[in-house]
């Protein structure tokens, strides 16, 4: 049974200054080692929020049952029960309910994306020819395939709880699938040159794309209409919609630009600097944006009036990912040989965000998530172990 330790979060007060306080581990124990048996699956008693946070310990390790291997691309079940997987030679699913494998199967060679039906009853691959495997959730078996498009870029969304699957191509076509109907939606022409970015709004009613020279336009897909056209000056790096679909946040080289919908109005500039949209993702409720990259910190901008509000130190230039907990309360960061660490977004207070570091005993997390119910996180590491935090029922 794993030991805890209290995670004592300073920052329920704000004027507490993060970076001056010395904060205890969470595990009190060496950090496991993926050659070694995982610890005794423990479940969550209650979501991760601000209040219970001080108590997250971690529930348990997720392995390749074959042999260790990065886990390159992964998927959450829409209810957050079940967490896809693809390695460099299999496809595995497991179970966050047990801590069981519920298979693990060869992958086709090429494939490079993998994501959950609406239903969780089948899980996709994409390839990098365009062709999507269909594979059965619970057993691993492959009951189809399809061409998603031809000249396939690598360009690709998936709408989780509708189940669409948009696809681009370099001769500018974009393609929208119900694969578990094996139905094609939409097919329309999006630009003259390749389809370079591409993501689905919120509420799924359209979808933004862009091509190389810097023009980005927005879609009803279904009826296969532009909504708006960006003169964007820039080529996209991220496309971002924000959660009520009334901005679209468009990150380039050297900034990000706020755009007003339906109308393509050009709302704000973000000046991040050079190379800092490897992350560009809104809070929950809209309020924030936060972006990082190639510079040392992270950044995080007030969206109604464009202002930058605080920057997380010492998040940058190596391997980003992050999250939001639902809520929106927490933002859960990681940095390839940095540290994991939870931010209190509710305590923006001169320029600070409120820090507690995760003590997962290893510099080499390079992706994180979390699940809808807000149950769970997932820390996945470069030698393929997933580590799965929680509240456990034990918490005082």
């Amino acid at each position: 049974m794993l030991k805890r330790a209290m995670l004592l979060l300073l920052w329920v007060a704000a004027a507490c200054a993060p970076e001056s306080v010395n904060r205890p581990s969470i595990l009190d124990q060496p950090r496991e080692l993926p050659t070694l048996p995982p610890a005794a699956w423990i479940q969550p008693a209650e979501p991760i929020t601000l209040e219970t946070v001080p108590n997250i310990a971690l529930l348990g390790r997720l392995d390749n049952p074959v042999a260790p291997s990065t886990i390159f691309d992964h998927a959450l079940s829409p209810d957050g029960t079940r967490l896809a997987g693809l390695d460099n030679q299999q496809l595995i699913v497991w179970d966050l309910v047990t801590g069981e494998t519920v298979f693990s199967t060869g992958r086709q060679e090429d494939a490079t994306r993998v994501f959950f039906s609406a239903d969780k009853t089948e899980a996709y691959t994409v390839e990098v020819s365009g062709l999507v495997d269909i594979y059965d959730a619970e057993t691993g078996g492959t009951t189809n395939t399809f061409d998603g498009i031809d000249q396939y870029t690598g360009v690709v969304d998936y709408d989780a709880e509708a189940g669409w699957l948009a696809l681009g191509n370099s001769a500018g076509m974009v393609k929208v699938w119900d694969p578990m109907e094996r139905q094609a939606l939409a097919t329309f022409q999006a630009h003259d040159q390749a389809v370079s970015r591409l993501v689905f709004s919120d509420n799924g009613d359209w979808l933004a794309t862009a091509d190389p020279s810097g023009e980005v336009r927005v879609w009803d897909w279904r009826a296969q209409t532009e909504v708006a056209s960006i003169a964007n000056g820039l080529p996209a790096l991220a496309l971002a919609f924000a959660p009520d679909d009334s901005l679209l946040a468009v990150g380039t080289r050297q900034d990000i630009r706020l755009w007003t919908l339906p109308d393509a109005a050009l709302q704000h500039t973000l000046p991040t600097g050079e190379g800092a949209t490897e992350i560009m993702l809104f809070s929950p409720d809209g309020t924030y944006l936060v972006n990082g990259g190639e510079t040392p910190d992270m950044q995080v901008w007030q969206v109604q009036d464009g202002a930058s509000v605080a920057r997380l130190p010492d998040v940058g230039q190596d391997r980003l990912s992050a999250t939001f907990s639902p809520d929106g309360d927490l933002l859960l960061t990681s940095e390839l040989g940095g540290d994991v660490s939870l931010w209190n977004m509710t305590t923006i207070t001169e320029s600070s965000v409120n820090r507690a570091n995760l003590d997962t005993r290893s510099n080499f997390v390079y992706a994180v998530n979390w699940t809808e119910d807000g149950l769970l996180i997932n820390l996945f590491g470069a030698t393929g172990s997933v580590y799965v935090w929680g509240v456990p029922p034990f918490a005082e």
